[in-house]
């Protein structure tokens, strides 16, 4: 094996693990097929897996893989809702402000002193909730209720996730340039390589070009960066230094910024912006019923007063955004329409029909079924 065998099938596996996209098992995914059609993909059980592995499209922007929040922690004016070791695997309590220590954030991961409060979707927001955990706790019991609806709001903003939809559109634009030229450029060194026996004097113009993309690409990406996430500066260097060590890295330039565009925004406020309205209908119509019919899956105890007011608040944040949205949320719940005509009942929660009348559903622990009219 030659050196510049070697080289190009280096070169081939780095770009193919630039494919490969490890999001936290508690994130939204929202992917782009090769037709340009959104998919969702909701979280995973954490208890089996605390990442999932994504692979996004060979071609350069196609199968860009968005993230965004599927729910914010169970923050009440009082306290937060934690759980003692790994996140979502033990048993959870309250614990009050008065007797938190400080709030940190570890990848996607909020912490206090030892407790995991949360495992969010993303850095970004691992960040944004340790930072509203901090400015609670240091606040005025009288103004703790207006902050956290605030934030629930935020998370919400449909205008906002809309105009940062909008500005990465055009600055991916701008990265699409260098990143297809890059694409070209490694595919046409490869086959030159190939139809010379591997020899690298025939493809030095290629390295050239490759030498020239490489510093614009990067420029680029910098200013890109810098524009959604002006506060990662850490990030946005390491990127930039594996651009120089791993041409490759080029290619997923507008990808690495695309995985947390959306980070802090909940998944229905980003449906509205990736999904059509029939779509984003149904994505928020399957969202609402799985809030009012949560599973008994007897994983937690959460009906302590500051869960349940936490639970009570981001419902009626949610049920006022779908009010703006949609119209009537309730219209959204409505029982579905006969499967066939023996249909008796149906689940509220997943819609399964029965021919038989049964008290609860065999799909969802805990809910029980509802009659047609």
């Amino acid at each position: 094996m030659t050196n510049e065998f070697a080289l190009t099938l280096v070169l081939f596996a780095v770009y193919v693990i630039e494919c490969i996209f490890l999001p936290s098992a508690h994130a939204s995914l929202f992917k782009c097929s090769i037709r340009g059609r959104w998919r969702v993909s909701l979280p995973t059980s954490p208890i089996t897996s605390t990442y999932r592995i994504v692979v996004e499209g060979l071609l350069p922007q196609l199968g860009s893989v968005f993230v965004s929040e599927p729910a914010p922690p169970l923050i009440s004016p009082s306290g937060v809702y934690c759980f003692p070791g790994r996140a979502d695997t033990g048993s959870a309590k309250y614990i009050d402000f008065a007797d938190a220590e400080p709030f940190l954030s570890k990848d996607c991961t909020v912490l206090t002193g030892s407790e995991v409060v949360c495992s969010s979707g993303s850095a970004q927001q691992a960040q944004l909730v340790s930072e509203l955990l901090s400015k609670v706790k240091a606040s005025e019991s009288t103004r703790r209720d207006a902050l956290i609806t605030a934030d629930f709001q935020r998370m919400l903003n449909t205008q906002r996730a809309a105009r940062r939809w909008r500005a990465y559109q055009k600055a991916a634009g701008f990265l699409s340039l260098g990143s297809w030229t890059m694409f070209g450029t490694l595919v046409a060194l490869s086959a030159m390589l190939a139809v010379f026996r591997f020899q690298a004097v025939a493809a030095w113009p290629l390295a050239i070009l490759i030498l020239i993309v490489i510093p614009h690409t990067a420029y680029v990406f910098y200013r890109v960066h810098l524009i959604f996430f002006r506060r990662k500066v850490g990030d946005r260097w390491k990127q930039i230094v594996l651009m120089f060590l791993t041409p490759p890295a080029c290619i997923r330039a507008s990808d690495f910024i695309a995985h947390e565009l959306f980070a802090g925004f909940h998944s229905l406020a980003v449906s509205r912006v990736l999904l059509d309205d029939v779509e984003s209908r149904d994505f928020a119509a399957r969202t609402l019923r799985e809030m009012m019919y949560p599973l008994d899956i007897g994983a937690h105890n959460d009906s302590s007063e500051g869960a349940e007011w936490a639970k009570g608040k981001w419902m009626t944040v949610v049920w006022e955004w779908m009010e703006h949205e949609f119209g009537d949320p309730r219209q959204l719940i409505d029982a579905p329409r006969k499967a066939t005509a023996g249909c008796v009942c149906y689940c509220p929660r997943c819609l399964t029909q029965y021919l038989f009348l049964r008290n609860s559903c065999s799909d969802c622990p805990g809910i029980t079924v509802k009659p047609f009219c």
